[in-house]
């Protein structure tokens, strides 16, 4: 008998062909488009459960805090460092990563609210809002300017000029908080100007130096011309402090202009000359100012 030859009943081993490693890779490829949008949902909807959660925990301390009697206000601040100083968050808890991302801001209705840096608090109205935490979003024209606690204002007597960045629209809400402190000159807003130190736009002045008085003055090229309206503080009361801390507003739409000192109407006119341009501040002469709280909002 013969013996039997073991290698003429095996079968011999093939691979994967060419093309059948296409197809695999193919669909592998299908498999992770179909997958991946699931995966990157599942990672959005747990990063959003969490900043709501965050929001939702840092809103009810911040109640508490203001309730107990704390100034500082958080817009524009990222962390809870404040609510740990006040003893109302520990000390671990804010070393939590997400805890730390959470910005605060303030919204439409003056409420304030928080949100995580990846899903900041915007709105898409407002051009620019400040307490003066920094210098940032300030451009220098001309002049010394210097922040100190949280105010912006000036370091030598002189002319002296800065645009806030960000600021180029045609109708908005301007609102700040100024404060005269001495001097013989005075301190003007710019709307609709340019942001060169050879500034052209309108400028709505606080003038004690001229017995007292608003104004709004048309500057073109650096140049100021005359005051084509002007107004007594007395406008606003017969008790009118020029050195007491004053809210001003400015509110332009089209060729209307309404400009209001602590919330009474001390202009409203009619004016195209400039029609865009950006916010900004002045003083002049040896006037001595400060400035806060600006908020710069687009009119629809």
């Amino acid at each position: 008998m013969k013996p039997t030859c073991l290698t003429t009943n095996m079968k011999s081993k093939k691979g994967f062909t060419l093309i059948e490693l296409i197809v695999v890779i193919a669909i592998l490829a299908i498999l992770s488009l179909i997958l991946f949008p699931s995966i990157m949902n599942q990672t959005t909807v747990a990063k959003n459960t969490v900043c709501l959660s965050n929001s939702a925990t840092l809103k009810r301390l911040y109640t508490y805090y203001k309730m107990t009697d704390n100034s500082f206000d958080p817009n524009g601040t990222t962390g809870a460092q404040f609510l740990i100083d006040a003893g109302l968050l520990n000390q671990g808890s804010s070393a939590n990563s997400s805890i730390n991302s959470m910005v605060w801001a303030v919204d439409e209705s003056g409420e304030m609210q928080v949100g995580c840096a990846s899903n900041t608090i915007t709105n898409d109205t407002m051009l620019f809002s400040s307490s003066f935490d920094n210098a940032d979003n300030l451009k220098l024209l001309m002049g010394n300017w210097t922040i100190v606690n949280g105010v912006l204002t000036t370091t030598k007597a002189g002319e002296s000029r800065a645009i806030f960045s960000g600021t180029s629209g045609t109708d908005y809400d301007i609102k700040m908080n100024a404060v005269y402190l001495s001097g013989s000159g005075g301190y003007g807003t710019y709307y609709r100007a340019t942001e060169n130190s050879a500034i052209s736009g309108y400028c709505f002045q606080f003038d004690p130096g001229s017995g007292n008085r608003f104004m709004i003055r048309k500057v073109v090229d650096g140049k100021e011309g005359p005051a084509f309206i002007s107004k007594t503080m007395s406008t606003v009361s017969s008790s009118f402090d020029p050195k007491a801390p004053h809210d001003i507003e400015i509110s332009v739409v089209g060729d209307q202009h309404v400009i209001k000192v602590d919330g009474v109407t001390v202009m409203n006119f009619k004016d195209s000359t400039f029609t865009e341009g950006s916010v900004g501040v002045r003083t002049w002469s040896d006037a001595k100012v400060s400035i806060g709280d600006v908020s710069v909002e687009v009119i629809k």
